[in-house]
């Protein structure tokens, strides 16, 4: 294997992280406004030699969301070392 790329995601109130047109996870874990948790990917697996895009679909259900569905705004986070 070659050198892994950790990346921490969560969303309010769901995302699809995608490298390219590879669908690398989705979430996020389930918590509330003050206990938010994250998601652990490892890129390295779906990064090429050369350009690659991330990128993200997120979505709100809003008021149609179900009761475990904490929201308080539309939000996307991805962190790295």
């Amino acid at each position: 294997g070659g050198v892994p790329l950790p990346v921490r995601v969560t969303a309010d109130q769901r995302y699809k992280l995608f490298v390219g047109e590879q669908l690398v996870g989705f979430g996020p874990q389930r918590g509330d406004l003050d206990h938010w948790f994250y998601d652990t990917w490892d890129l390295a697996p779906f990064v090429k030699s050369g350009k690659n895009v991330l990128w993200a679909l997120v979505w709100n259900f809003g008021y149609l969301a179900t009761p475990s569905q904490h929201t308080r705004r539309t939000a996307f986070l991805l962190e790295s070392e």
